[in-house]
């Protein structure tokens, strides 16, 4: 399930890297109506090619059966959104899953700024956010089947934070550290992105199997508790996305580029201490129950 999440991002990661390329591309031949008319007509090319391919009927796979009836659980049984909001091993990828996007999408209207201070073109910084997209876009599948070889989605996700937290730092280099030239500040930031790009992708591939994963060891887990995780996941990310350009704009307004992502790493640090205590609990718990067993 990670593998094919991390597919599902590398997708993502893609779409961001090409889309911007093939936006200026049609720009360039037609003007600002060509790049919408060009993305809505191949959208409605998919809908056959969507309608021919899609499978018919779902076949419950061996690694979810573990945790899946085949059979459909009665609405009594079903697991609601007040119940999966209960699990802490639930709630904790969703907040992180929402800090993530709230540290990626922070850069979106402050990188800019703070790279043309530092001499860099227009283009040169979306070549910078283009390699970062990269980056997610190879990390994602990588992330994945580590993640499934190795069934160690928290301590992925832990380490995705603590880097996450460390690429804020370094880039427009924090208060916290010596000052440097212009020439390194430019190189350090570049790193920066490289290292915030593997970050995420260690943070949020693993986020969507590990809440299943908690209610498959609970209860019961259907199509319909699924399609629940599904949307939830698509909401935490959305708030982090929306909240990350609002703080970030906020915070402009009284500090500069390097402290605003300074405070900002204090989120992915605070909750990479919470996912290390859960993760202990989990550890004594898992213990408590081999010695009783």
């Amino acid at each position: 399930m990670n593998t094919v999440n991390g597919m599902l991002e590398t997708a993502v990661g893609v779409g961001m890297c090409v889309g911007p390329a093939v936006g200026v591309w049609l720009y360039s031949l037609g003007g600002f109506c060509l790049p919408f008319y060009g993305l809505g007509s191949f959208i409605l090319l998919t809908v056959p090619v969507n309608m021919l391919t899609f499978p018919k009927r779902v076949e419950v796979l061996p690694e979810i059966r573990q945790f899946t009836d085949a059979e459909p659980a009665p609405v009594s049984r079903a697991l609601g959104l007040t119940s999966i909001l209960r699990r802490p091993g639930a709630v904790l990828p969703l907040a992180i899953l929402s800090v993530t996007a709230v540290c990626l999408a922070v850069l979106y209207p402050t990188l800019q700024p703070h790279m043309y201070g530092l001499g860099v073109s227009v283009e040169g910084v979306g070549l910078v956010f283009l390699l970062m997209s990269a980056v997610y876009a190879v990390s994602s599948p990588l992330v994945g089947l580590a993640t499934d070889r190795y069934k160690c989605p928290l301590s992925f996700m832990l380490a995705g934070l603590l880097l996450l937290a460390l690429a804020l730092i370094l880039i427009g280099n924090s208060p916290l550290l010596p000052n440097v030239t212009h020439d390194m500040l430019y190189k350090q930031d570049v790193v920066a992105v490289v290292v915030i790009g593997l970050a995420s992708a260690m943070s949020t591939v693993p986020t969507f199997a590990s809440i299943l994963y908690t209610l498959g060891e609970e209860g019961r887990v259907d199509v319909t508790t699924f399609s629940l995780v599904g949307g939830m996941w698509s909401a935490a990310y959305s708030l982090g996305e929306m909240l990350g350009p609002f703080y970030a704009g906020m915070m402009a307004e009284y500090v500069n580029f390097a402290t605003s992502t300074t405070v900002t790493a204090l989120l992915p640090a605070s909750l990479a201490v919470v996912q290390a205590v859960y993760m202990c609990m989990e550890c004594c718990r898992s213990r408590g129950k081999s010695t009783l067993n």
